[in-house]
């Protein structure tokens, strides 16, 4: 069974093991079997051609935690995020040229061909493509991932003319790269509070209670500032206005705030960031932890 839009659907995608080809013990990159004919058939044009071509397989999952299941069940039902695929291609067509190209199943899983290219090149591309990809969060994809999202890469090359589409194919079934996205608060936080806090809310020391009337989304705040965000928002200014930047997206920055409905200050941010602003409240002391660390 393929994907669908339901998010408790099941991923039923192929695993390329096959021993004749190359022995592998290490960990493989599921491709639905619509890709896979897809990408078969295509493949066929580019195995009587003269010059070297590469592809890359990506695949993405959404790994769901059922209460009632037990931990087996738990892990195998994985499930893509609706749109999420869509916003990683678009990460992933930022460094690549325009005439490579892309094979897509809606919601799972991609490849990418490209002409042309060497084994030693596609490793490069590899690295790009990963960088860029990285640069997305958990909390501003949108809707926000509310369970860990795994991104699967795989790289194979038609390394001689008496290369097949079997072994291109299962070669790129191999992983290379793996990017995790995690969100950083339980997915029972993820909404903006609108009720008022429960006694068992106040009587937690890792939970800060929300403003009752406040619509801003409440983080749990990491103990570190991940590095490639400390140069968005300079440390005398997030001093100064008591916010930190925890999340990225693209044009989207999601900044921690002690005052996060001031409008002014949000403005402010978003025209020395050139971003658009995503502002979430925060327990002080995990702010406090946060700016007492210079960047």
């Amino acid at each position: 069974m393929l994907y669908s839009e339901q998010s408790t659907s099941l991923c039923d995608c192929l695993l390329l093991t096959q021993e004749e080809v190359e022995p592998d013990t290490g960990q493989h990159v599921p491709i639905p079997q619509q890709l896979y004919t897809q990408l078969y058939a295509r493949l066929q044009s580019y195995i009587t051609e003269t010059t070297p071509f590469s592809m890359l397989l990506l695949h993405a999952s959404q790994r769901a935690y059922p209460s009632l299941t037990s931990y087996k069940e738990q892990e195998r039902r994985q499930h893509s995020m609706p749109g999420f695929l869509e916003q990683l291609l678009v990460n992933v067509r930022r460094v690549i040229r325009t005439d490579d190209e892309i094979l897509a199943q809606q919601d799972i899983a991609a490849a990418i061909l490209f002409p042309a290219v060497d084994q030693h090149s596609l490793v490069s591309i590899l690295e790009r493509i990963y960088q860029s990809v990285s640069l997305l969060q958990a909390e501003t994809v949108v809707p926000p991932l509310r369970n860990d999202t795994l991104v699967q890469f795989g790289m194979g090359t038609a390394t001689t003319p008496e290369t097949t589409v079997e072994q291109i194919i299962h070669a790129a079934s191999r992983e290379a790269r793996t990017f995790v996205l995690r969100p950083v608060l339980p997915h029972t936080l993820l909404h903006a509070y609108t009720r008022q806090p429960l006694p068992s809310d106040l009587e937690n020391d890792n939970i800060a209670a929300p403003r009752p009337s406040s619509r801003v989304p409440f983080m749990h705040l990491p103990p570190k500032l991940s590095a490639r965000l400390r140069h968005v928002i300079s440390y005398r200014i997030a001093q100064e206005l008591r916010c930190a930047p925890v999340g990225r997206n693209n044009h989207c920055l999601t900044v921690a705030m002690a005052t996060p409905d001031n409008s002014s200050q949000i403005h402010y941010l978003a025209s020395i960031t050139g971003m658009t602003i995503f502002p979430v409240s925060c327990s002080e002391d995990e702010l406090d932890l946060l700016l007492s660390q210079e960047w």
